[in-house]
């Protein structure tokens, strides 16, 4: 017997309009489709994500994005033998502090629309 509790597979066939109709509800759910299927099939509520999700988490990769950039060109001015000021290196830190705190935020906000 496998260690995973789920080790029972179930298959089962739906038309093109249903599988249209379930991705769509997979989607808006944040869910896995197993995830999804257990949930409704045990009678638990689905929450969908909040409307703005996608732009809130497209603006943390952007600043994500940003920060992976300044930090790269502080290690290449570093491994060229150029001098990085503690000021730089305060900056990328405080850059990412601010990032990870605007993850933290929307996390909780996430979980408390859940």
């Amino acid at each position: 017997m496998s260690k995973d509790p789920r080790h029972i597979q179930k298959k089962f066939r739906v038309s093109e309009k249903e599988d249209i109709l379930l991705q769509e509800k997979v989607k808006n759910s944040g869910l896995s489709l197993q995830n999804y299927l257990l949930k409704v099939s045990l009678g638990r509520k689905i929450k969908p994500f909040p409307a703005d999700f996608d732009i809130k988490l497209k603006e943390l990769y952007r600043s994500v994005r940003n920060i992976q950039g300044n930090l790269n060109q502080l290690a290449k001015s570093a491994n060229y033998g150029q001098e990085v000021s503690s000021g730089e290196i305060k900056k990328a830190l405080l850059q990412v502090h601010d990032i990870a705190d605007d993850i933290d935020l929307f996390l909780v906000t996430l979980k408390e629309k859940n």
